[in-house]
């Protein structure tokens, strides 16, 4: 969410998709109607709350985790949506676990890591960082 840049001209993100604001995708019909700033503001603001309800429900553990890696979790869900997201079963399992190195390799080997470039190597960084807690 933070690595977004803004634009309210639509544009091509890394991915070939045609994106508006901060990496919304216009193919979406409910984002293709959107026409100006404050538009852009409130679907952000929608997707952020979406991706935190699905992370809370998804990872039981949610709460408890370091808000760092809250904060991984909400972004990856905001950036790959939610079909994208739940593929990553393992990396899944390891925040489940706790165990941050091995949801960091589970970043470093998937097309996402570089799609994203420097926004997944931030993460694989803090989650390499961030220390295990007790389960």
């Amino acid at each position: 969410m933070f690595f977004e840049g803004f634009s309210a001209i639509p544009y091509v993100d890394t991915t070939g998709n045609t994106t508006i604001g901060v990496g919304l995708n216009i193919s979406d019909p409910a984002i293709a109607q959107i026409t100006n700033e404050i538009g852009i503001n409130k679907a952000f603001t929608n997707i952020v709350e979406s991706s935190l309800k699905y992370c809370e429900e998804n990872f039981k553990n949610f709460k408890s985790l370091p808000v760092e890696i809250q904060y991984i979790l909400i972004d990856m869900r905001f950036n790959l949506g939610e079909t994208r997201f739940a593929k990553f079963i393992k990396f899944k399992e390891a925040i489940l676990n706790f165990d941050f190195n091995g949801a960091a390799s589970e970043i470093k080997n998937s097309r996402y890591y570089y799609q994203v470039g420097n926004r997944a190597k931030k993460h694989i960084d803090t989650l390499e960082n961030c220390v295990k807690l007790p389960t």
